[in-house]
């Protein structure tokens, strides 16, 4: 994140040079949709779960909402995999 780049790699030029900053951008809620649909295959055959497209939808939703210190689509990709985890669990009891 920038601010464990600031206290840990700025703070030490010797350190710095090693290093080169790279910002990227956080996905669109379209395009993260997108990526997240496509991710979500490979999620459920690991967690034996099938997701809907209104949950997928609430996932890129809810993750741009409460997971503010990833971008998207890390954000949505990290829900859904706790989503999956989360059913998989709950069908086995």
């Amino acid at each position: 994140s920038q601010g464990e780049w600031r206290q840990i790699i700025e703070q030490q030029a010797s350190f710095a040079r090693f290093f080169e900053k790279v910002e990227i951008s956080s996905l669109g809620e379209e395009e993260t949709l997108k990526l997240v649909s496509t991710k979500a295959k490979e999620f459920s055959i690991h967690h034996r779960v099938t997701y809907s497209l209104e949950i997928l939808q609430q996932i890129v939703k809810l993750s741009s909402k409460f997971l503010l210190k990833k971008v998207q689509p890390d954000a949505a990709l990290d829900l859904l995999d706790r989503v999956g985890a989360k059913a998989s669990l709950l069908s086995f009891n």
